[in-house]
């Protein structure tokens, strides 16, 4: 091999790393759950996905439904975050186009994209739970372990005046 001239194999892996900085998309592993892994989840869950190693899965119910999931993940321990939002939502895989025609309640997030930046300790699971559908305020009953936040829609009830607390 002449002095100044690269292998092959070197050459394929400085294109293949050229190539990657120049890409305008990120890389990540992910799928939507099969319908068995959706089953798995309870006759409430109507789609789902994992990125890299999180898992989302979007719900279908009402708030007994509701009340009932929520509690039943604070029950095995798990520290569980419950976001409240206003208005309707449909299920939605981050390589979808448009939103799916399955309209959902909430959904549940596990993994590094439940995180939020102000969150540490043992892992979080994330609830969203979208109010107006079949789901109204005054029905919820809030596990009392777990946080309580708004994305900016809604106030959350404060433990001075705990609405819907078990």
């Amino acid at each position: 091999m002449k002095p100044g001239t690269l292998k092959p194999g070197t050459l394929f892996a400085l294109v293949l790393l050229l190539a990657g900085w120049g890409s305008p998309e990120a890389f990540a592993l992910g799928s939507d759950h099969s319908k068995a892994q959706l089953a798995a989840q309870g006759p409430n869950c109507v789609h789902g996905f994992f990125v890299n190693e999180s898992d989302v899965f979007f719900f279908a119910g009402d708030a007994a439904d509701f009340n009932k999931a929520a509690a039943e993940l604070v029950r095995k321990g798990t520290k569980v975050q419950i976001v409240v939002h206003r208005g309707a939502k449909k299920a939605r895989s981050p390589w979808d186009k448009a939103d799916r025609e399955l309209p959902i309640d909430w959904s549940v997030t596990t993994g590094p994209m439940a995180r939020r930046p102000s969150v540490t300790g043992p892992e979080l699971v994330r609830i969203d739970v979208w109010l107006g559908g079949r789901i109204e305020e005054a029905d919820l009953q809030y596990p009392s372990e777990a946080e309580i936040v708004s994305e900016g829609e809604f106030k959350p009830p404060k433990d001075d005046h705990p609405p819907g607390r078990e």
